[in-house]
């Protein structure tokens, strides 16, 4: 998702970050931190939700655009989808330096 639609990705990954954070200091049960806490949860399945939707209407454009003849692996685009889920849950903190270790 892009911002050709107004909003990208990383504007809902910090929402969703916000709201966990403000989870710790707001109690659930007021209506505040039960809003909160709802877009904290939430706000997480429906942001996986689009990313996996539009990177699948991705796989299916390529399919359809692709001529007869050409080769075109949709199986591979589909572990490419894991792949990316994959590099953001574990590579993206890896280069944040979260985990860098110093070297002498």
């Amino acid at each position: 998702i892009n911002a050709e639609y107004g909003w990208t990705t990383d504007d809902g990954f910090c929402g969703v970050f916000a709201a966990s954070i403000a989870t710790a200091f707001l109690p659930p049960t007021g209506a505040l931190g039960g809003g909160v806490y709802a877009i904290a949860v939430y706000g997480g399945v429906v942001l996986f939700s689009a990313l996996m939707l539009y990177q699948t209407q991705s796989i299916i454009k390529g399919c359809e655009r692709t001529p007869y003849n050409a080769p075109y692996d949709p199986i591979s685009a589909s572990i490419g989808i894991l792949h990316d889920h994959y590099k953001s849950v574990c590579q993206n903190p890896a280069n944040s330096g979260q985990w860098k270790t110093k070297i002498k």
